[in-house]
């Protein structure tokens, strides 16, 4: 119906900008040698339910006439087909109208071949197109667009037929060959590079280089606390009668955090790639472990959202905004922006859990608030290494208060209801938000004398329940 509504619109469009040029091109027609200027010939539509279709003619006495050579280089003689869609018979986009003459010829009058005819056949398409290479590839270009029809599809066809008409098919069909063979080409150097044939002994031999320079950073602790915790089972969050008091905005809330938390998986490709002197095969393990306990928030938050009967959602523009903007960003800001993330998960979680009572969501609230303490350190140690000098320092302070407080505003506009609905006092949301921002600062920027002491007690030979109490007692 969207489909048939929008060949209407375009034909009555159609026919009032070349209205002018049909009534030139019939005129030219009739005065080259008498005859009618309109061609009427029978086809097949839809079903195989034939029709008449209107064209230019462009042939005389059996050759292609001086007029018709320039209409059909051009694309002008199907102009009238305007009329067959108005009517009916046509659409602007879909299969070529074929004759009897045409289906016999190309072997298709069989029922196997029925399925061409489910669609209305159309002014232009894609076997149009991309015409003249036989039977195989007019057949394969007619089942890709019944298979993939869209609007946007229908639209590009639509373009590429008005710049034929503008800049000569042929002329057209040579430009869309040569971006097919580089298109091609692209592929195939993509294929070659992610074998590995050219980069990889290129790309190792970085890895190993950054390696031996960057054993100072301990990734180690942070790999070897990640997989200590990886194997945690998912916890059990029954529906409880007394969550019916809580307010609807709570799951509505919830369920925007979990659309977040289930996100990150493009920084560990990034991070793989990176010739970053710092990161090394123990960084990225790290930061894979890592993406790996963010997507377990996501599976506990989805189950706190369910337990309060409320719905999970898979769009919203806050998470819209947050992936989008990390695209657009290197790793050093990627990470940036997840420790904002990360200080709004622990802010908000640590201040939605005070204000409920003890319950399985409570808990787990706290629970998600612990290690976002660690996520908060570790990526802290990360900018660390990247923020070396006053400059960079001053740099890394005034982008950090840039990007939190975008964060937090956007924490505003979108959880404001469920904050009211709580009782959560904004005045203390913020300060508890300013002092991890602080604090979060204060461990990117500080210096090297400063954290030598953390570091090596995180290199020394303590056993792991001592590392893990260290994250608590030294970075929160």
């Amino acid at each position: 119906m969207i489909k048939r509504s929008i060949d209407v619109v375009a034909a009555l469009v159609g026919l009032f900008l070349f209205g002018p040029v049909m009534a030139v091109v019939a005129i030219l027609v009739f005065l080259e040698d008498g005859g009618p200027s309109i061609f009427k010939q029978q086809r097949h539509g839809r079903n195989r339910k034939p029709f008449r279709v209107y064209k230019f003619r462009t042939y005389y006495q059996g050759s292609v006439s001086k007029i018709g050579k320039y209409l059909r280089k051009t694309g002008l003689d199907e102009l009238p087909q305007f009329i067959n869609i108005l009517k009916g018979d046509m659409s602007l986009v879909g299969p070529r109208p074929l004759t009897e003459d045409d289906v016999v010829r190309l072997g298709w009058h069989s029922s196997v071949y029925d399925i061409r005819w489910a669609v209305t056949p159309g002014v232009t398409g894609l076997a149009q197109i991309y015409a003249g290479k036989g039977k195989k590839v007019s057949w394969f270009y007619d089942m890709q667009y019944i298979q993939k029809h869209s609007i946007f599809l229908d639209v590009k066809i639509i373009l590429l037929s008005l710049l034929m008409n503008v800049f000569n098919k042929y002329r057209v069909r040579r430009w869309l060959e040569l971006l097919r063979l580089r298109t091609k080409a692209r592929a195939l150097k993509a294929r070659i590079f992610e074998a590995g044939i050219i980069e990889t002994r290129r790309l190792e031999a970085r890895r190993s280089e950054a390696g031996r320079q960057c054993t100072k950073y301990n990734w180690m602790y942070w790999q070897l606390l990640f997989e200590s915790r990886s194997e945690r089972s998912l916890p059990n969050i029954p529906k409880m009668s007394h969550y019916r008091a809580f307010p609807n905005s709570l799951a509505k809330s919830l369920a925007i955090f979990q659309l977040g938390e289930s996100g990150g998986g493009t920084i560990v490709d990034q991070v793989d790639k990176s010739n970053i002197r710092v990161i090394n095969a123990n960084y990225r393990k790290a930061m894979s472990l890592f993406v790996k306990e963010e997507h377990r928030h996501a599976e506990i938050l989805a189950r706190c959202v369910i337990a309060l009967g409320g719905k999970l959602i898979r769009h919203n523009w806050t998470d819209r905004l947050f992936v989008f903007s990390r695209r657009l960003m290197g790793i050093r800001l990627k990470v940036m922006v997840l420790l904002a993330a990360e200080i709004v998960g622990l802010c908000y979680y640590r201040l939605l859990a005070s204000k409920l009572p003890s319950c399985e969501i409570r808990e787990n609230l706290e629970a998600l608030v612990h290690d976002e303490q660690s996520h908060l350190a570790f990526h802290c140690e990360f900018l660390r290494t990247q923020t070396q000098g006053k400059l960079a320092k001053h740099v890394f302070s005034l982008s950090w208060y840039a990007i939190t407080s975008l964060a937090m505003l956007v924490v505003f506009l979108d959880h404001h209801r469920a904050i009211l609905d709580l009782g959560i006092s904004p005045i203390i949301l913020l300060k508890r938000w300013f002092k991890h921002v602080a604090l979060a600062n204060e461990l990117v920027v500080a210096e090297e004398e400063l954290v030598g002491q953390g570091r090596s007690r995180m290199c020394s030979n303590r056993k792991r329940a001592d590392q893990l109490d260290f994250i608590d007692k030294t970075y929160i």
